[in-house]
């Protein structure tokens, strides 16, 4: 058996493998986490340095909004409320970026691409949160080939491995966008980000 063989037998499909990160990449987190938080009298920082923290950090603010943001949402009660109100805000009020909802309807449509979302979204049932947010957007996540929610503390990149496995894709035919893209090469994917 040739190499060239031995190609075709790994990678039955030929199409495109396309995911997005929904949190910050199409959905505009920034304001709506921005817009609960000052329900609750806490604040984000700007948006500059909110997208360069991770984890635990992105959500509690940079230093000088960490003590207050921390002290606002120690007790389980307070932390639960600022959830509900997120909850609430994603559903009725976030929005996707400019461009967003046409470009997903694009790639939906398109019968050589494989289209999903990821998310570590913390509202309360995250999946009907997207479903609602996107659904006013012209959006069915029904459409979508996939749609994982990864629990905090899991990293995202064991779900580009699986959806890379399920649907057989070449990794030079797989694309991630998010901002967790540097992880994302050590899959097999070819990193893009929104500007």
């Amino acid at each position: 058996m040739g190499i060239s063989e031995q190609y075709e037998n790994i990678y039955k499909s030929d199409k495109q493998l396309i995911i997005f990160d929904a949190d910050g990449t199409t959905i505009d987190a920034y304001q709506a986490i921005e817009d609960a938080f000052s329900q609750h009298g806490m604040t984000l920082g700007d948006e500059v340095n909110f997208q360069k923290r991770h984890h635990l950090f992105k959500y509690l603010g940079g230093l000088k909004e960490f003590p207050s943001n921390l002290k606002k949402s120690l007790s389980k009660k307070s932390r639960k409320k600022v959830v509900d109100t997120l909850t609430g805000v994603y559903r009725s009020e976030a929005r996707l970026y400019p461009g967003i909802p046409e470009l997903l309807q694009t790639l939906i449509r398109a019968p050589d691409i494989i289209v999903g979302l990821v998310t570590k979204n913390i509202t309360n049932e995250p999946m009907e949160t997207l479903r609602q947010l996107f659904m006013r957007h012209g959006i069915d996540i029904d459409e979508l080939d996939f749609l994982a929610h990864i629990p905090v503390g899991e990293m995202k990149t064991e779900q580009f491995r699986l959806a890379r496995k399920r649907f057989v894709v070449n990794p030079a035919r797989a694309y991630v966008c998010g901002d967790w893209c540097r992880h994302a090469s050590v899959h097999g994917f070819v990193r893009f980000r929104r500007p």
